[in-house]
Order: structure tokens, then C-alpha cells, then sequence
């Protein structure tokens, strides 16, 4: 297995049927994290390759979460081979919030309450009306951490990924002139202004033990979209 078995098994799961793309995308996300596993991605080129392996694998597989990480330490990876700079923050806000719907929504404050929290199939309501839902598993108070980037890559800090346990694929955010809001269903509420427009966003759980957080990454979208949602983010802080 190498990376050249890679790139072509990435290059025929782009032209094949949704059927057989589930299938490629097993075993793309397996190959993609034996790779990184073995420190055998060395260029930045292959690096990309195998971030796109893995996100193509999670999508497809029961228990994504592996290839969420695998997928998570070669972003960083990717930083410290090209020598980038860490992305630039604009703002950020901590708070404990209660989480009574188990999960957190991340949203324009506009939008309505009942398709937040009702919607059936929320990851297709996520991708056709702009806000992301993390799924908890269950209620409580959680730390979380929400962070707005100015420019950069919707990714952690370098300090943060040896905390780094969970993470979500990436969504589409999309927010007007209020902001946006982060609410669990309870009483606390975390916002923050930030400017009109669209956003990358996604999630990581950071820390262990007593004190986990949710850290949530807002950056500008730029580039390619990221590829719709097929499942509901999922943290098990």
C-alpha cells in the first residue's frame, strides 16, 4: 500500500456510482490512515490526498471518528511541512451551556426554534438552510469554547491538538446581520457579532476526564465548499 494506490483509488472513487463509492470509500479511508499511521505521507501533496481520503471514508463508514482524527492530525501536519502560520483569530467566547436537546446548534439567530430543534434528517435541514448541529450523545453542562477565525483553515491551534480527542466533519454556516447564536435548548446561550456572510465550520473535543470542551471553529469560506452532510456531527465529550 502506498500513496500511489491512493491517488488512484481516490481518482476512480470521484467517477464512480453512489453504490461502489461507498464501497471505495472504506477501504480509501483504511489506506489513508495506515499512511498517516506508518509517517508515510511526506509531501504536502500527499498529505491533501489522504485529508480527502479520510473525509470521503468517514462519511461512508458506521464509526467515523478514527478517520475524523486520522484525518484532524494531518491537517496539522500539513501546517507545520508548509510552514503556515497558525489561523488568525478574530474573537472568542467560553462559556458552560446547558444542554437540554442533546446536542449543541450553532446558528443565525433568525431562524426558527422548531426547525433548530425539530427538523427531521437535520443534516439535510444543516446543509439546505446554513447552521450545524453537533450531537452530544446526551444533556448536561458542557464547556464550550466558540472561536471566529479572521483567515486560516478551520483548524486548532498547534498547542491544542495533543488535547485534541473528537472532532466533526466540516459544514456550512450561514449567517445575516445578527450574528451568532450557539444554544443546547437550556437557558444559557452563547453569541457573538461577527459579520454577514458564509462560513466553514466544525467542531472538536478537546480534553479528557472532568473537564472536557467543545471547541467550535468559525472560519470565512473560501475555496471549495466543504462536501455536504450525509450525517449529523457527532462529539461524545
Amino acid at each position: 500500500m502506498d500513496v500511489q494506490t491512493l491517488r488512484r483509488n481516490l481518482e476512480a472513487c470521484h467517477v464512480a456510482s453512489s453504490r461502489e463509492r461507498r464501497k471505495l470509500g472504506r477501504s480509501l479511508g483504511h489506506l489513508a490512515m495506515t499512511l498517516e499511521k506508518a509517517d508515510a505521507l511526506s509531501t504536502p501533496e500527499d498529505i491533501t490526498l489522504a485529508i480527502e481520503a479520510l473525509a470521503i471514508g468517514a462519511d461512508v463508514h458506521t464509526y467515523p471518528q478514527r478517520y475524523h482524527m486520522s484525518r484532524a492530525r494531518l491537517m496539522n501536519r500539513r501546517r507545520e511541512v508548509l510552514g503556515l502560520s497558525e489561523p488568525e483569530i478574530s474573537v472568542e467566547k467560553s462559556i458552560r451551556i446547558d444542554v437540554e436537546a442533546g446536542a449543541l446548534i450553532i446558528a443565525d439567530p433568525s431562524l426558527s426554534r422548531d426547525m433548530l430543534f425539530e427538523a427531521n434528517r437535520a443534516h439535510a435541514t444543516m446543509n439546505e438552510h446554513g447552521f450545524f448541529v453537533v450531537a452530544l450523545g446526551g444533556d448536561g453542562a458542557v464547556r464550550v469554547r466558540l472561536r471566529v477565525h479572521r483567515s486560516g483553515p478551520c483548524e486548532p491551534q498547534a498547542s491544542e491538538f495533543r488535547r485534541l480527542r473528537e472532532a466533526t466533519p466540516e459544514g456550512v454556516l450561514k449567517l445575516g446581520n445578527n450574528g451568532v447564536l450557539v444554544e443546547g435548548g437550556g437557558s444559557k446561550r452563547l453569541t457573538l457579532p461577527i459579520p454577514p456572510g458564509d462560513y466553514r465550520i466544525c467542531a472538536y473535543g478537546l480534553g479528557l476526564g472532568r473537564a472536557p470542551e467543545c471547541l467550535i471553529l468559525i472560519s470565512p469560506l473560501t475555496g471549495t465548499p466543504p462536501t455536504p452532510l450525509h450525517e449529523t456531527p457527532e462529539l461524545i465529550l
